[in-house]
């Protein structure tokens, strides 16, 4: 009786996230306007990584009850896939309905489920043009983050449609600012990962945690996986916080994720291999660094490769 309740009431939230996504289409999403110089939106190539996690997360969060009769156990593995799946399903809605509309003096963002937000020209501070181009000429990876002041208020990717124009726009109006030469800094993992690593671990040592208090008899073979999982997830969860690398002057630092750092000489670098969205670092035959490109400060080392080679 309680599993049919959790999932009434899942099936309703899915229905009233869908009713809200398709009012709110109908409320603010913009027909094409006369002063309208273009209308940006995502390329649509995200959509089936979306749909992927729908249906995994999906059949997860329905067939648990098939797997887990300890209710308890069965309320945290159902809440933590259907939360996923919540968020996959909100993703899909944000690349179907994201709009920017380009005008002659401003540019309006249009968010599923947020009103529009316009932005005016004059009040953007600048905007950074970041070319992730690496040595060996493979396809660029290129993005306009955009300023007011200190606070970033737009990030579109190359693969959003009419990228160029709003390139060619916001030159012509001197916003564009490439980017600077720095000789000292570090690279980190996305903030979007790290928070990922923390909050996976923290729900699979809750979930571990839950079990143990309740003195859960698991059989033998979910037991390991739940184990390995969460060593697995505390490795990932290491690695995010403690991966860094330090670029001085004439060297490259690299700290691994059990906080042993090995420093390499800038010339040492001998090769960059360009892998998804990823970079690999060489010397010779020996792999130095696996650098993800949206890591912190990762155009920074783009830049300083482009001018040291």
């Amino acid at each position: 009786m309680t599993q049919a309740i959790f999932y009434s009431i899942a099936i309703v939230l899915i229905l009233l996230l869908l009713l809200a996504s398709h009012l709110w289409h109908q409320k603010y999403l913009p027909p094409v306007s006369e002063d309208a110089i273009y209308t940006m939106d995502l390329a649509h190539r995200y959509l089936f990584w979306a749909i992927l996690c729908i249906i995994f997360y999906g059949v997860a969060a329905f067939t648990v009850h098939l797997l887990i009769e300890e209710m308890a156990l069965w309320i945290v593995l159902f809440l933590m896939s259907y939360v996923a799946m919540l968020g996959a399903i909100y993703f899909y809605i944000y690349v179907i309905f994201w709009r920017c509309v380009i005008r002659i003096d401003s540019l309006t963002f249009y968010t599923p489920l947020f009103p529009p937000k316009e932005i005016k020209l004059h009040e953007i501070t600048l905007v950074k043009y970041i070319d992730n181009e690496t040595l060996l000429h493979a396809p660029n990876e290129k993005a306009l983050v955009g300023y007011r002041r200190h606070k970033r208020i737009f990030f579109i990717e190359e693969n959003t449609k009419g990228f160029y124009l709003l390139y060619n726009l916001l030159e012509e109006n001197g916003k564009l600012e490439r980017i600077p030469v720095i000789e000292e800094f570090t690279i980190t993992c996305p903030r979007s990962d790290v928070l990922r690593g923390v909050f996976s671990f923290l729900g699979f040592a809750i979930l571990s945690a839950v079990v143990l208090w309740n003195r859960v008899e698991l059989e033998l073979p979910y037991l390991i996986i739940l184990i390995a999982m969460t060593l697995l997830f505390l490795f990932d969860m290491l690695r995010v916080l403690l991966w860094k690398i330090t670029v001085d002057y004439q060297n490259i630092a690299v700290r691994n994720f059990l906080g042993i750092t090995r420093t390499y000489a800038l010339h040492e670098i001998t090769r960059i291999e360009e892998r998804g969205s990823y970079i690999i670092l060489y010397s010779a035959k020996k792999k130095l660094a696996k650098i993800a490109k949206d890591s912190d400060h990762f155009t920074y080392l783009m830049e300083r490769f482009r001018r040291e080679y």
